[in-house]
């Protein structure tokens, strides 16, 4: 980088990169979110760099079975089957976005085997029983139809 000083004489200055490639990949990635999505994402890298490093390896040089290891990890530190897969989710979302953008010649968490989460035990109306609910309220009256849309 070329720069004036206050003399009017050029000075040279070395460009120093404030982040590395995969600090790089991951402001790139997470500019894509916002919110509580953002923060649980940014959790998620977080917690696969400092895996990474724990096992000295760079971010982007992790293979699949790498990240099978990573899995592992978690498993074995007794991390809910949904956590695990919301962390590798994020993970396989990285890796195709540092893929897409050229940072990495192929994506390792492709084909990651990711957990079975079960349902969990649920209260409450799923989208397609609360419009269930709110149309046969409206067939009744009006009051009915406010009241079901005050519980929805």
């Amino acid at each position: 980088m070329t720069t004036i000083d206050s003399t009017g004489q050029t000075i040279t200055r070395a460009f120093e990169p404030l982040m590395d490639e995969a600090e790089l990949a991951a402001v790139a990635f997470l500019a894509r979110y916002n919110g509580r999505t953002l923060d649980a994402y940014r959790h998620d890298l977080r917690n696969l760099f400092q895996w990474a490093a724990d096992h000295n390896l760079a971010v982007l040089e992790a293979t699949r079975a790498h990240l099978e290891l990573y899995r592992t990890s978690m498993e074995e530190r007794g991390l809910a089957a949904s956590t695990i897969d919301r962390r590798l989710s994020t993970a396989c979302g990285f890796y195709r976005f540092a893929h897409i953008d050229g940072r990495i010649p192929s994506n390792p968490a492709q084909y990651v085997r990711r957990p079975t989460v079960h349902p969990s035990e649920r209260r409450g109306l799923d989208r397609g029983e609360l419009g269930r609910f709110l149309f046969t309220a409206e067939r009744f009256d009006h009051a009915h139809a406010a009241l079901a849309v005050l519980l929805g």
